[in-house]
């Protein structure tokens, strides 16, 4: 028998007694299991949220809208366009330099549509042996955090449940930054198979034994 429980997508049993049905994301399903080794098993999936994700790049758009304005204005000053200049020589080659500046302000100003769309072709996973953050569609970018890459877990979650679950940290020439699944909707359950999973005795709980603990596994 097939039995499965994802974040945002698993046939639930209210206190009556009667199953109530919630949509199952087959695809994102199906990317997770797709990176599966032999003998590894799912135990959790989902997505972040992608309308969680465009507001965090707002900043960024308000940000490109000066800059882009600015880069338009000194590009169209340094050429000639603005002032009515049509006598175009070489001096209006200056204003060349300024055409970079422009392309990075149009790129300020479309990263929401890019954080959007990336949050739509990410899928988190997790499975008895790592945490997995899938990016991409064409070209996948598979992060893979085992046991010893694991270490304070974080949750913040919100009065509906959605939240964030950091879990690992990749420390670079001046910084650290925190790795985790972002906009999920059912916050609680991630961490707490990250907890099971990854920050329990061994020698008590093994692994396989997760499905009945009701995280979603898979069965034959």
């Amino acid at each position: 028998m097939l039995r499965f429980e994802t974040n945002w997508l698993s046939p639930i049993t209210p206190r009556d007694g009667e199953p109530l049905m919630m949509n199952i994301d087959f695809e994102a399903q199906q990317t997770a299991q797709a990176q599966l080794e032999a003998g590894e098993r799912l135990l959790w999936y989902g997505k972040p949220d992608p309308k969680r994700q465009l507001l965090g790049s707002l900043v960024i758009m308000l940000f490109g809208i000066p800059w882009t304005a600015f880069a338009l204005f000194w590009t169209g000053a340094a050429t000639g366009l603005i002032w009515g200049d049509r006598q175009l020589g070489w001096h209006s080659l200056f204003g060349l330099f300024g055409v970079p500046f422009v392309l990075v302000g149009f790129g300020l100003l479309m990263s929401p549509y890019w954080t959007y769309r990336k949050a739509q072709r990410t899928v988190y996973a997790i499975s008895n042996r790592r945490a997995m953050i899938i990016s991409g569609t064409r070209t996948r970018k598979i992060q893979s955090f085992a046991g010893p890459d694991i270490d304070l877990i974080e949750r913040t979650e919100r009065t509906n449940g959605k939240g964030d679950v950091m879990f690992a940290t990749i420390t670079g020439n001046k910084n650290m930054q925190r790795i985790g699944f972002t906009g999920i909707t059912d916050a609680r359950r991630a961490e707490q198979l990250l907890l099971d999973t990854f920050k329990r005795n061994e020698e008590d709980k093994p692994a396989e034994d997760y499905a009945s603990r009701g995280f979603g596994s898979f069965n034959g």
